[in-house]
């Protein structure tokens, strides 16, 4: 498990809008893996756990400073590795 925090900033660059600080932003990655096959891994991961929404700012069209926080909600994998 990853827990990745984003503390608030200054939003000097929103300041024509209005924008004084950027919020903190807390997301939680989660992975479990298996390895009790011969030479092979079984995982399976969340990254963005619980949905997190990167805090709104003006910075830029996206909504968000996109230089900073990730778009990205809820991305769920599974992966299988194999060892030669």
């Amino acid at each position: 498990m990853a827990v990745n925090y984003i503390g608030e900033f200054s939003g000097d660059a929103d300041s024509d809008f209005g924008d004084k600080t950027v919020d903190a932003m807390t997301t939680v990655d989660l992975v479990a893996s298996y390895k009790g096959l011969d030479n092979t891994t079984l995982s399976v991961g969340f990254t963005n756990l619980f949905n997190e929404e990167p805090p709104f700012s003006h910075h830029d069209f996206f909504g968000y400073v996109n230089t900073v926080h990730s778009g990205q909600g809820r991305f769920s994998y599974v992966k299988a590795s194999y060892k030669f």
